[in-house]
């Protein structure tokens, strides 16, 4: 993304902010969805959820189930997004290419997400009034 000067103030967000749901329309929670990412380091975030800028492995870590070298989704253990309450660090994607892949077992869906950009961040939260 690009964002040019002009002679009167102009909002902007760099920030991509994608939402997706696999399941389809009013299909409920997340659950029945796995996750794949191809990274091998993540950075941790703070209290306000933004990273911290140190580098850590994911080996060793409760994340290295979700960790594969590999682009295909049975090269690797997928890990439920259940699991992965924490996805709001940023994974550091190991060069420009695959950094994830997403797949709802309910539809069989799947998403590949596919990025130049050094990092992949993603939220799956819940709310009281939202189950995840």
């Amino acid at each position: 993304m690009k964002a040019k000067a002009l002679n009167k103030a102009t909002p902007v967000n760099l920030a991509q902010h994608t939402y997706w749901n696999l399941g389809g329309h009013n299909s409920g929670d997340i659950l029945s969805e796995d996750i794949q990412i191809f990274a091998s380091n993540y950075t941790p975030v703070d209290s306000q959820l933004l990273p911290t800028g140190k580098i850590v492995s994911v080996k060793r870590t409760p994340y290295e189930s979700m960790i594969s070298s590999s682009p295909t989704p049975s090269a690797a253990t997928s890990t439920s997004l259940l699991a992965v309450m924490t996805l709001t660090m940023c994974w550091m994607a190991n060069k420009l290419k695959q950094a994830a892949i997403v797949h709802d077992k309910k539809t069989g869906r799947t998403m590949e997400l596919l990025t130049s950009a050094p990092g992949l961040s993603g939220i799956a939260e819940e709310t009281p009034n939202q189950p995840l």
